[in-house]
């Protein structure tokens, strides 16, 4: 069983990513939580301060449970979703990171607002902090994103020197798990035609397409639209600070930026 978590605000994007949570659900043997993250009063001193907090989580409670009814109202709930939304105060990112590992869940699924790259560099975003920090794979789910018109493949994309790692390995067994059918995807500066590239895994041999473009997200997104695929696999790695501003990596521009689900691994 793949317990998912999914994080919401009952915001448009976090529904968007509930709705593929479920999806996959269809497809595997899934137990769904919702989590939803709170702010509270400080910590710090007194009585009174603590009592207010303590009122404060009691009113939370039955405030969340009243928007999560109405959040999940829209559509069918199926049997392997938990109506009762987790509730915890903080930071959003860290306390994610928290329950996913407190909890055993293998896999974490957040919405997307398509916001670009730079403001999220200068002002922060949940879901690129919360990717930042994760070592469980995590998907993402852009709020544009058309569940009805999606397919089953889903493009793996590496540099060539990880084509034969274990992060490729990775992401190959996920993709499967979570039932979509992996095409392997490498993008070089310059290739010969003679090169001709396949992995084997467990008796069953996946060809390595080769695009040649300097720019890897241009390669990436041509071959998505081409081969019609249903969910990007990537290896997610960020540069410094600075450098992301010059030359952000594939991750950071393909989280606010992609058309489909984003598989995230490490």
């Amino acid at each position: 069983m793949i317990k998912i978590l999914v994080p919401i605000d009952f915001s448009d994007a976090s529904k968007k990513a509930l709705m593929y949570a479920l999806s996959l659900g269809k497809n595997t043997k899934a137990k769904i939580h919702m989590l939803h993250v709170s702010s509270v009063p400080s910590r710090s001193g007194t009585k009174l301060i603590h009592k207010m907090r303590e009122l404060v989580k009691e009113e939370d409670r039955s405030i969340v449970d009243s928007k999560t009814k109405n959040f999940i109202s829209g559509f069918k709930t199926p049997s392997y979703l938990n109506k009762e939304t987790i509730i915890r105060y903080g930071d959003v990112s860290k306390q994610v990171i928290n329950v996913s590992l407190q909890e055993d869940f293998d896999l974490i699924v957040m919405g997307s607002k398509g916001a670009s790259w730079i403001k999220e560099a200068f002002i922060g975003s949940n879901t690129f902090s919360t990717l930042k920090l994760s070592i469980i794979p995590t998907i993402v789910v852009p709020i544009a994103f058309d569940l009805e018109k999606t397919s089953d493949k889903a493009c793996v994309a590496l540099r060539f020197d990880k084509l034969f790692s274990n992060s490729c390995a990775k992401l190959i067994n996920k993709s499967k798990m979570l039932g979509y059918q992996p095409e392997l995807l490498t993008v070089v500066d310059k290739k010969s035609d003679e090169i001709d590239i396949s992995i084997k895994m467990k008796r069953k041999v996946y060809p390595v397409h080769i695009a040649q473009e300097i720019r890897p997200r241009k390669a990436i997104s041509k071959y998505i639209k081409e081969n019609k695929s249903g969910l990007l696999a990537l290896h997610f790695n960020t540069y410094s600070f600075f450098k992301e501003l010059t030359y952000p990596s594939v991750s950071s521009e393909f989280t606010f930026r992609s058309e489909i689900p984003i598989l995230f691994m490490r």
